[in-house]
């Protein structure tokens, strides 16, 4: 007789990876609106891109060149290798976008989109990822 039973999201095992997943989220989602040095006794927690949002830039710009795109996602990253210890082979990519997000969003916004990936270690070798959209308009929209 085989062994192999289907597995379920109501299996006690599947439903501790979704909690620990939450959880996560919700510290990613923490770090990625926390603008740094705003946390008194951790200066480095948060995510850079609230440090320049005042920028003057396109989104063509952004997306396609080194600065500030690579500091943000460097940032970003640094900060979850750091405060979140049960994620392990993390990576960010941070994007703008004309995407609208809500039809009660200014249409001079635009969406900056964070995806972040890697796996548990909680659970080794299951797969994370996350990704948070939120409007912005403080940049140039060209």
């Amino acid at each position: 007789m085989s062994n192999n039973k289907k597995q379920t999201h109501f299996d006690p095992v599947f439903q501790k990876v979704d909690k620990v997943k939450e959880s996560i989220d919700e510290f990613i989602d923490l770090l990625v609106f926390t603008h740094p040095g705003e946390c008194v006794f951790f200066h480095d927690f948060g995510f850079a891109f609230w440090e320049s949002q005042f920028s003057n830039i396109s989104i063509e710009h952004f997306n396609n060149s080194e600065y500030p795109k690579k500091e943000f996602e460097e940032s970003l990253q640094r900060s979850i290798s750091r405060y979140e210890t049960r994620l392990e082979d993390v990576n960010v990519e941070v994007l703008l976008t004309n995407q609208d997000i809500s039809p009660l969003v200014k249409k001079n916004t635009f969406s900056v989109v964070v995806s972040v990936t890697g796996k548990t270690k909680t659970f080794p070798g299951e797969p994370y990822h996350r990704t948070i959209i939120f409007a912005s308009e403080t940049m140039t929209r060209k």
